[in-house]
Order: C-alpha cells, then sequence, then structure tokens
C-alpha cells in the first residue's frame, strides 16, 4: 500500500525555493496559518457523512410490495402476504445499521404494537453463500427476536432504503408502502410515521369471509 505525507498547505505564502539560500520568505500581512491538507479533507468527509434523520417522499406511484418468504437466524420460514388483516411495520437495517435498528424497537411496540405487525429484515444482498451461516449464527447470538434474513433481496431489492441507519416502513393491508423514515427514532420521524399509519388504517382490511351469500327464498305467486 502506497503511503504519503501530509504537507501544509498555506494561502497566502510561498515555500522556500530549492537551491536557494534556505531562509523562509517571511509571510505576508494578514496570510492565513497553513492548514494540513489531509485534515481539510477529514473534516470535509465527516461533515458529509454525519448522520441526521431522513424522511423518504412518497412516490406518485406508490411502491406495492409483493408476497414474500424469508427464514430467520434460527431457520424458520416466515411468510408474508397480502392483503392481511392489518398493516405492517418493517424494520430494514444492514449489518452497520443494527444499533439504530434496536433503538426502534421500542418506540414501535410502544406506538403501535397492538395494532401492526412489526417485521425485522436484515439487508445482507451479496454476502457470499459460504458466509451466511455465520452470519446467522452471530444474528442468533445477539438477536432474541426472529429477525429475516435476506440474503438476495427478495425484500429490499423492492425497497429503497438508506445504508449504515435504521429503516421504517409503514405498509398497507393491501401491500402499499405509506411511508419511509430513516435514521434514529426522532419526534420528527415518528410524527411522520404516526400520519401515514393513521392513512394506513383507513383502508379497509380485506374480508376473511368467503361463505357465499345464501340466495333469498322465493316469493309466493299472488293469488
Amino acid at each position: 500500500m502506497r503511503s504519503f505525507t501530509c504537507r501544509p498547505v498555506g494561502i497566502g505564502s510561498r515555500s522556500p525555493r530549492k537551491g536557494g539560500t534556505g531562509a523562509a520568505r517571511p509571510r505576508e500581512a494578514g496570510a492565513l496559518h497553513p492548514v494540513p491538507a489531509c485534515l481539510a479533507l477529514a473534516l470535509a468527509v465527516a461533515l458529509a457523512t454525519a448522520v441526521a434523520p431522513e424522511t423518504h417522499a412518497a412516490s406518485p406511484d406508490p411502491i406495492v410490495l409483493r408476497n414474500f418468504e424469508l427464514q430467520d437466524q434460527s431457520g424458520h420460514t416466515h411468510h408474508t402476504e397480502f392483503p392481511r388483516s392489518r398493516p405492517l411495520l418493517l424494520v430494514v437495517g444492514d449489518r452497520q445499521g443494527v444499533e439504530t435498528v434496536e433503538s426502534w424497537i421500542p418506540t414501535l411496540k410502544q406506538h403501535w404494537g397492538d395494532r401492526a405487525d412489526i417485521v425485522g429484515v436484515a439487508a445482507l444482498r451479496g454476502i457470499p453463500r459460504m458466509f451466511q451461516s455465520r452470519i446467522a449464527e452471530s444474528v442468533r447470538r445477539t438477536q432474541p427476536r426472529p429477525v429475516l434474513l435476506d440474503f438476495d433481496g427478495t425484500v429490499t431489492g423492492q425497497l429503497e432504503y438508506t445504508r449504515r441507519q435504521a429503516n421504517v416502513y409503514i405498509v398497507d393491508a393491501q401491500g402499499r408502502l405509506r411511508a419511509h423514515v430513516s435514521g434514529p427514532p426522532t419526534a420528527e420521524a415518528i410524527g411522520v410515521l404516526h400520519a401515514a399509519f393513521n392513512a394506513a388504517s383507513a383502508v379497509p382490511a380485506p374480508s376473511t369471509d368467503s361463505t357465499p351469500a345464501s340466495p333469498a327464498p322465493p316469493q309466493a305467486p299472488p293469488r
């Protein structure tokens, strides 16, 4: 690996020329102190990658999730189908977003635990098959509740999500995506989810009664 030296870069000053007397030319009045170029670059990267909660505008053509089935860290298969009896809360995170996913769980249970199904999904697309069992074992040791392991993009391939953060989605009973927030559980993000959940709950749940109505009895002809 190539190495480099962090050299100070000044503004309004010049370095002494090679082959000269060796004495540096005095800096002009008002010249700025030299700033290491690599330090300036590091600060710029830090500012650009600062984590902040995000809300994502709904698409004019809402995403409709397809039915899916995934295994959790213990090898149990979970089936998710639409339409369903109540809304679905999906919590998605990659390996770097696990901590923020955990911070969302108590909030989601407090607000919607008795009115929606909460499903956690680990975004693991691209993990070679030879390492997948080790990933499952690691999740099994650290996560007591079921987490669906999405190695093939079965769910995450249908959604847009922010890497290195928790992503929370509200999906109505018909499978339509109603809201997506990412980042920590701030008051703003929770407010967005509340509004979307109320809209999703207004969608009538599909009827589970498939028994056809009995025909009306024939009426006697008038005498």
